[in-house]
């Protein structure tokens, strides 16, 4: 593994780590892998501030090309929950996902942080979404 693969790695762990904890506590890992493939490589917060259009269109905007230029991260993805599960950090059954221990973790991620502080939130609008209705929304956009 060379030294971009553990950047990629860690900014993952980051955005995974706190969707896991509150106040997101995201217990899907269907929903975990697509949202935080789409909050790394979100970089246009300033449309979340005009509600032209709904959170979740603006979400999978352009999710179509970030998947074309990025797609091997999604094992990156996968192996940091790996990692996380086998660390005894988090709890895997199924599609089900738990932190061991809930704790509030400050995100280095931008638009994680951007979120943190916008009312309503969009990862929290996002995230009432189930599973099926998400990915319906990603092959919407794909």
């Amino acid at each position: 593994m060379n030294i971009n693969e553990v950047i990629i790695e860690a900014e993952y762990v980051d955005i995974l780590l706190t969707l896991i904890n509150p106040p997101y506590e995201i217990s899907s890992i269907t929903k975990l892998v697509i949202m935080s493939f789409c909050i790394k490589h979100e970089t246009n917060t300033s449309v979340y501030n005009n509600r032209v259009r709904d959170f979740i269109d603006e979400f999978f905007d352009n999710i179509s090309l970030k998947l074309s230029a990025n797609y091997n991260e999604f094992t990156h993805i996968v192996r940091v929950i790996d990692m996380l599960n086998s660390s005894s950090k988090v709890i895997v059954d199924g599609d089900y996902i738990e932190p061991n221990h809930r704790q509030i973790f400050k995100p280095e991620n931008t638009f994680l942080k951007y979120c943190s502080t916008k009312s309503p939130n969009p990862i929290m609008e996002i995230n009432k979404l189930d599973a099926k209705a998400l990915l319906e929304e990603v092959i919407r956009y794909v």
